[in-house]
C-alpha cells in the first residue's frame, strides 16, 4: 500500500501506491491514492476525497452552528412577523368592538329634573296647580312611550352582544396560539434509514470486535466484553458496580477518571459542549474493545463540564489516546480500587446516567454515555 520517493520510480505494479512523504506533509483529502479502494473507480474516489475535506469534525461543528443560526433566524423572523400581525389584528378588533359601543344615553330618557323644577316652582307658587298636573301628564305620557322602553331595554342586549363577542375573539386567539404551540416535526424518513443502516454496521463491528476479542490471548479472568453487556442491559446500575468490583482485576486493568479542561468560550453552550465530548469519544473508540465507562456533560448553561470515569487494558494510558491531537486538552487521574474516595466516585458516575435528573459531583446530568 505505501512507497517511499525512491521507490516510487521502481513501481511497476498496477496498484496504486501511498506516498510516505505525502502521508506525513498532506492533510487526509491531499494525499494521492488514499484511500485505497477495491475497485478503481475515479467518481468515487473524488467523491471520498471530498468528503474528507468537507466533513472534519471542524467543518462540521462549524455546519452545526449554520444551521442553529438559520434555525435562529427563522424564528426571529417569524416572530418580528406575528407581533406585527397580532398589532394590526388587534388595532382592527379594537374598531371592531368601538362599532358595537351604540349605547343610548338612557338618563336622558328618564331625566326626572324638570319634574323636581316644577315642584319646586309650585312650592314658590311661580305656578299652579293646573300648570303642574299638565306637566305630570305630558311627562307621563313621555315615560310611558314605548319606543323608549325599548331603547332602554337595548341596552342589555348590546351589553350581551359584546360580552359574546370577547369570547369568541378569546376562542379564535386561543386557537390561533394552539396552533402555534404545536410541535414542528422534521421529515424523519431519511434519518430512520440512515440509524436503520447505522445499527446494522454497528451490529457487524460488535460481531467483529467479540469474535476478535474472543480469539485474543486473555491472561485475565476479567471478561472486559461480557461485563459491557452485563452493566449496559442491568435496570439496577448499583447492582452492575457492585458486579464489577467483584470481577474487577486490577493486575491487568485500571481506572481512570478524565476531565476535559475547558479554555475560555467553551463549556458555555450544551450543543458546543456535547460536540467537543462525541468528537473526542468518536476518535477513542480505537481503543473500546478492550475499555469501558460512562462519558457525558454535566453542569448548567454557561458553566458545562465535560467528565467521565472509564476501565481499560492495562495500568497506563494507552498509546493510541496519547496520540489523539485532543489527549493534552485532557487531566487523567489514575484511581485506586483500594480507596473508598476512589470507588465512590466510579459508582457516582456509572450509576447517575438520567438526563436532566441524575447528580453527579454536584452538577446536573446533560448528555451521558457509554463508552463501550
Amino acid at each position: 500500500m505505501l512507497q517511499c520517493d525512491q521507490c516510487s520510480i521502481e513501481q511497476t505494479s498496477h496498484e496504486k501506491k501511498i506516498d510516505i512523504q505525502q502521508l506525513f506533509q498532506n492533510p487526509i483529502c491531499k494525499i494521492n491514492n488514499f484511500p485505497p479502494l477495491k475497485t478503481q473507480n475515479k467518481n468515487q474516489e473524488k467523491e471520498i476525497k471530498d468528503c474528507l475535506q468537507n466533513f472534519t469534525q471542524q467543518k462540521i461543528l462549524e455546519y452545526q452552528n449554520y444551521v442553529m443560526n438559520q434555525i435562529d433566524l427563522f424564528y426571529e423572523r417569524a416572530e418580528d412577523s406575528l407581533i406585527n400581525s397580532l398589532y394590526q389584528q388587534k388595532l382592527q378588533t379594537i374598531q371592531q368592538f368601538q362599532n358595537l359601543f351604540v349605547f343610548s344615553n338612557i338618563e336622558e330618557i328618564y331625566n326626572i329634573e324638570p319634574l323636581k323644577q316644577n315642584l319646586k316652582q309650585f312650592e314658590q307658587k311661580q305656578i299652579n296647580q293646573e300648570q303642574l298636573y299638565k306637566y305630570q301628564q305630558k311627562l307621563k305620557k313621555d315615560f310611558e312611550d314605548e319606543i323608549n322602553q325599548k331603547i332602554v331595554l337595548e341596552q342589555k342586549d348590546i351589553q350581551q352582544e359584546i360580552n359574546q363577542q370577547l369570547k369568541n375573539l378569546q376562542q379564535q386567539l386561543d386557537e390561533k396560539v394552539d396552533i402555534f404551540s404545536q410541535k414542528i416535526e422534521i421529515n424523519k424518513d431519511f434519518l430512520s434509514r440512515l440509524c436503520n443502516n447505522k445499527r446494522q454496521i454497528n451490529s457487524q463491528i460488535s460481531e467483529n470486535l467479540q469474535n476478535q476479542f474472543q480469539q485474543s490471548n486473555q491472561t485475565s479472568p476479567f471478561n472486559i466484553y461480557n461485563f459491557k453487556n452485563f452493566i449496559v442491559n442491568e435496570k439496577n446500575k448499583q447492582k452492575g458496580v457492585n458486579e464489577f468490583w467483584k470481577q474487577f482485576d486490577h493486575k491487568s486493568y485500571s481506572i481512570w477518571h478524565l476531565k476535559y479542561n475547558k479554555i475560555e468560550g467553551e463549556g458555555e453552550i450544551l450543543y458546543q459542549t456535547s460536540n467537543l465530548k462525541d468528537a473526542f469519544q468518536q476518535k477513542c473508540e480505537i481503543y473500546k474493545l478492550n475499555a469501558f465507562g460512562t462519558f457525558g456533560v454535566y453542569g448548567e448553561e454557561g458553566n458545562y463540564q465535560i467528565e467521565g470515569v472509564w476501565v481499560w487494558k492495562g495500568l497506563e494510558i494507552p498509546e493510541q489516546f496519547k496520540k489523539l491531537p485532543e489527549f493534552e486538552y485532557y487531566s487523567w487521574k489514575k484511581l485506586d480500587h483500594n480507596k473508598q474516595e476512589d470507588k465512590n466516585l466510579l459508582e457516582e458516575f456509572w450509576t447517575n446516567m438520567e438526563y436532566d435528573k441524575s447528580v453527579v459531583q454536584g452538577m446536573v446530568a446533560r448528555d451521558v454515555q457509554y463508552y463501550k
